[in-house]
């Protein structure tokens, strides 16, 4: 059977007009208004005929393609960002699009490539989670121009865009403030370096900071207000040598409390820990700043400061299609963390008082 087959043709066939074979195939409210068998017919016709509706000349009437992009440095890098994917395709396609993802293993060149050769798909909108914009801003806004609205996730506070990125201060204070509570004061972060972006007191400038230290923000923030004394742990995550390294310093000598920039780090560190005969935790606690469902299944399961990527994914999917249709009024998004309690701190250390 022809696979071009047309509206056309499939109204002619079923004795109807193009309009209700569009009207029944959409699923349109009024369809409701057919009769049973007329709605029947066509759907089975369609079946016979292996119709497909032209999608490319919708698009050319309603200059619109129900399409979105997705740029991400690596799906398969850790549970944090498939997760975010699975969301970010499942809130799309609820909301009547499809999502078109590009990755690029947080290379540079890689992620303009892929904007650029999205934007000549002629998607209605792209949402990206990049380290391109410190140096691209500009650029990339004139890329888009007109073309696609642009949804940042992961960093707040651009001027000429839209962006959805989590408060990890809320939750970091709820942790310290339960943490000091019970008299845990010896409190250290690890987290990668991949930019090579200095810590907090040093970064040279507002972007440059905050690239770096959102979660480093907010452990610094929470050491001072706590009168902690601030240890960090560094190392660069596609780098295995580095992860091995930093994970050596810290076993060398663990915190009380280590917090881990993901859960995938934090499984490692508790790995091989075990390796060396410490326990978690028993011999040092770890707490980790992303909160997937995987590691919930971990042993012990971890506690967390949780980002929601599914109201990452809502939020991001709803800004853009706010975007599109209004292609005006940037937002910046802030979402909440929560405190997690999992198995990798001692329990008594995380107990509200009574």
């Amino acid at each position: 059977m022809n696979n071009q087959v047309s509206i056309n043709e499939l109204a002619r066939q079923a004795g109807v007009s193009p309009t209700t074979v569009s009207i029944v195939l959409n699923d349109r409210p009024l369809a409701v208004r057919l009769s049973p068998s007329t709605r029947e017919k066509v759907r089975m016709l369609a079946k016979k005929l292996n119709y497909h509706p032209n999608h490319l000349a919708k698009a050319m009437v309603t200059q619109m393609t129900q399409t979105l992009g997705f740029i991400c440095g690596g799906i398969g890098s850790t549970p944090y960002y498939s997760e975010l994917m699975e969301s970010l395709t499942w809130t799309a396609e609820s909301h009547g699009y499809q999502l078109l993802l590009k990755e690029t293993r947080w290379d540079k060149k890689k992620e303009m490539e892929a904007l650029e050769m999205l934007l000549s798909r002629a998607l209605d909108g792209i949402l990206i989670f990049s380290r391109i914009f410190e140096n691209e801003s500009s650029r990339i806004l004139q890329m888009c121009g007109e073309h696609a609205p642009l949804v940042v996730l992961g960093i707040s506070d651009l001027p000429d865009f839209s962006s959805v990125c989590f408060d990890f201060g809320s939750g970091m204070r709820e942790l310290f403030s339960r943490l000091v509570r019970h008299g845990v004061h010896d409190i250290a972060i690890a987290d990668d370096r991949t930019l090579g972006i200095p810590r907090p007191q040093d970064a040279k400038t507002p972007f440059a900071l905050q690239q770096y230290t959102l979660k480093h923000t907010a452990y610094a923030a929470a050491c001072r207000q706590y009168g902690i004394t601030p240890r960090y742990f560094d190392f660069l995550f596609q780098s295995s040598a580095t992860v091995q390294d930093c994970i050596a310093q810290i076993l060398k000598e663990p915190p009380q409390v280590l917090i881990t920039s993901s859960d995938l780090f934090a499984a490692r560190v508790i790995s091989s820990a075990g390796r060396v005969g410490l326990r978690v935790p028993e011999d040092f606690s770890v707490i980790s700043l992303d909160g997937t469902q995987f590691f919930q299944l971990y042993n012990p399961p971890l506690t967390s400061i949780r980002q929601d990527v599914t109201l990452m994914a809502e939020a991001g999917i709803q800004e853009l299609i706010r975007l599109i249709h209004e292609r005006n009024g940037c937002q910046n998004i802030i979402l909440p963390t929560t405190l997690c309690m999992g198995e990798s701190v001692k329990k008594e250390w995380l107990q509200e008082s009574g």
